[in-house]
Order: C-alpha cells, then structure tokens, then sequence
C-alpha cells in the first residue's frame, strides 16, 4: 500500500480529525482514509448508483402513468392560439 504524507495542517483540523476518529473508534489514519473514501468517486460505482444519486439532489417523482399516457395528458390540455399567423413561417 502506498503512504501519504501531508504537511502544515491547522492545529484545529487536526485535533477534529482526531477527536472524529477517536468517536469513531479508528486511528487517525484510518479516519482519513475513510474519508477520502467516502468523498471520491469510486470505479466501483455503476451508472445506476450515479443516477440515482444526481436525481436524490435534483428532485423527482413517481408516477404510475406511462410516459405515453402523460404525454397524452399534456397535448389533451393544449389550447389553440391565434397569436401566429398562417403565414408564420417558424410555425408553419
């Protein structure tokens, strides 16, 4: 295994890191190793934990419609609007 080393860490990072460890019940070592853990991405992880994850921050819904049953919805909601013209070329 490889070692890392790191240098001028404030005297209060330090005594936090030590005391988390120790409610911890791990060494120093093992706290930070834990952390770094916890904090980077893993290859481990499938795209399926990735997505789950990005729609735990973004927000979602469930819904027991089809997507084609709700598209149907929408259109069904849809109202005509005499704001273009027939001569409107984007929207003809």
């Amino acid at each position: 295994m490889a070692t890392l080393q790191v240098r001028e860490i404030d005297d209060g990072l330090y005594q936090a890191l030590k005391s988390h460890a120790a409610r911890q019940h791990r060494s120093l070592s093992q706290q930070v190793v834990r952390i770094l853990e916890s904090n980077l991405p893993d290859s481990k992880h499938s795209a399926v934990d990735a997505t789950e994850e990005f729609l735990k921050l973004s927000g979602s819904w469930h819904d027991d419609r089809t997507a084609g049953q709700i598209a149907k919805e929408i259109r069904s909601h849809r109202k005509n609007s005499a704001r273009f013209g027939a001569d409107h070329v984007v929207f003809d």
